[in-house]
């Protein structure tokens, strides 16, 4: 495991307040475990192995380990590693749920189909011969028309009850689309939060009411953090079919734990596979292959640009690149039709979210740049992301929509979505923001025809898993503005989140 980041004053408090329940204050080898395991948590680790703590904090396990029963109700210790209780729970909930849900069912009769290739038929036949199936793949080998087939098959059968899902409301959107265009039919698809009926952050672990599903599709499941699985697997039926699909090389969640990269690379577990490694875009075939050389720890010369000297050379080359895309200003609106097809042809994005050079200063000096050259009385426009899931007017997080306004009259502002005939004033929208720019994380589920991502200094704390993430984003082009070093640390190192679902047998 990576060494910390950054050690908080949250890991000390903790540290010092267990020490002081337990009447250990004056153990400071103790201390440094404690610090050392709030830390790895912190960083989205379910654990911490032995191997990983320092001498002091080796020595801290030791004692921890000869008194294990009075730090109970804080730490659980499994097979050299240590959790937070809490963490443990989590964990022990996600396997159990597992255990229930794997292995196989009676199969249901599959003749090959002509229009696959041999990987996708025989994720199709597994699929459709096990309860829970783990279908992955990188960016166009097909993991989408291979959903399509299974539930093509599916219903060939007889059978009923499909339903698709995604962590976010643009994933969840983009494979119902893509689902019905290939199959003929729209099936009921939704969020992750909605169909399990939690607010913006997953409730802790519980009995959860069961997903009306016979087939259930998940996509991007590499997004969902362990206490969304703990809730999720809860959720589905021991007679549901499911298949978890995504891509495990891509960033881990924000939150804590990465069940589904653990869960593809685990040899102890027995769990369905289905790899796709056979590419089936043509069109992408650079964007392919730059990815792989990211994987090598490698990354092609001709795509990197090098990171300005001069303030005022960046801004210049951002608005080169953005210019075409983001504004055209009238006297009147202009079409909201034509700006949606502008939406997904070009696609600003940054590693980081704060900082000089970070997503929102980006998107700032884009919004000052049109109040500065957008003329009073005269429309300007904007793309905008919803930051936050609302029910009253059931938009989902990740969003995206087309905001107008004209120039002096604030009451004229209102955004635009997909699927909506009537704006929704500004005043009524849920929590947004610009997105000229928008961070890597949240552009997981989306692809744009070209890509220029921002890896400003700072990025270096940053993964590989950082880089491929935002390379795969695009079908057609992508662009990296960077220092040649930034990339070259990010390259170099992995960020694995640690968890015992990999030793689970």
């Amino acid at each position: 495991m990576e060494e910390f980041q950054t050690l908080s004053c949250i890991d000390r408090t903790f540290a010092d307040r267990v020490l002081y329940h337990t009447g250990r204050e004056k153990d400071e080898n103790l201390r440094e475990l404690l610090i050392s395991v709030m830390a790895a948590a912190r960083e989205g680790h379910l654990c911490i192995g032995e191997s990983a703590l320092s001498p002091n904090g080796r020595a801290g396990f030791n004692t921890l380990k000869a008194s294990s029963d009075v730090f109970a109700s804080f730490l659980h210790i499994e097979a050299g590693r240590i959790y937070l209780e809490k963490n443990w729970s989590m964990e022990q909930s996600i396997v159990e749920d597992l255990r229930r849900l794997t292995g196989e069912k009676k199969a249901m009769a599959y003749l090959s189909n002509s229009h696959l290739n041999i990987e996708q038929n025989y994720a199709v036949e597994t699929a459709l011969s096990h309860r829970l199936t783990l279908l992955t793949g990188g960016p166009g080998t097909g993991k989408t028309y291979t959903a399509a087939a299974i539930v093509k098959a599916w219903i060939s059968q007889g059978n009923k009850g499909v339903f698709l899902a995604a962590p976010t409301g643009r994933a969840a959107d983009h494979l119902s689309k893509q689902i019905e265009a290939i199959c003929g039919q729209q099936y009921p698809y939704g969020t992750l939060h909605r169909i399990l009926g939690i607010g913006s952050m997953p409730a802790w672990p519980k009995e959860q009411e069961t997903i009306d599903a016979n087939l259930l599709l998940i996509d991007e499941c590499s997004m969902i953090d362990a206490p969304m699985f703990a809730t999720l697997l809860k959720a589905i039926s021991n007679e549901c079919t499911t298949v978890l699909m995504g891509d495990p090389n891509q960033l881990s969640p924000v939150g804590i734990g990465s069940v589904f990269t653990d869960l593809i690379n685990s040899t102890r577990y027995s769990l369905a596979k289905a790899h796709l490694t056979r590419s089936v875009r043509t069109e992408n075939k650079e964007i392919l292959d730059l990815a792989q050389t990211v994987l090598r720890r490698e990354v092609a010369s001709h795509t990197l640009i090098s990171w300005p000297t001069a303030e005022r050379e960046l801004f210049s080359l951002l608005k080169q690149f953005m210019e075409p895309w983001t504004c055209s200003y009238a006297a009147c609106p202009p079409r909201v039709e034509e700006l949606f097809v502008l939406l997904p042809k070009f696609r600003l994005l940054n590693s980081l979210r704060q900082g000089p050079h970070g997503m929102e200063a980006i998107n700032q000096w884009f919004f000052n740049e049109i109040q500065k050259n957008t003329p009073e009385g005269f429309w300007w426009w904007a793309p905008l992301m919803i930051t936050r899931n609302d029910e009253g007017t059931g938009l989902n997080n990740g969003e995206l929509g087309v905001y107008l306004e004209k120039k002096g009259d604030r009451s004229s502002g209102a955004a635009y979505f997909r699927g909506r005939a009537e704006p929704i004033p500004e005043i009524s929208l849920p929590a947004w923001e610009y997105a000229f720019c928008s961070s890597v994380h949240k552009s997981q589920g989306s692809e744009y025809d070209e890509v220029f991502v921002m890896f400003p200094k700072g990025s270096e704390r940053f993964g590989r898993e950082m880089v491929y993430t935002a390379i795969t984003r695009a079908k057609k082009k992508v662009y990296l503005l960077a220092d040649s070093k930034v990339i070259e640390t990010m390259l170099s190192k992995s960020f694995k989140k640690q968890s015992g679902i990999d030793f689970v047998g």
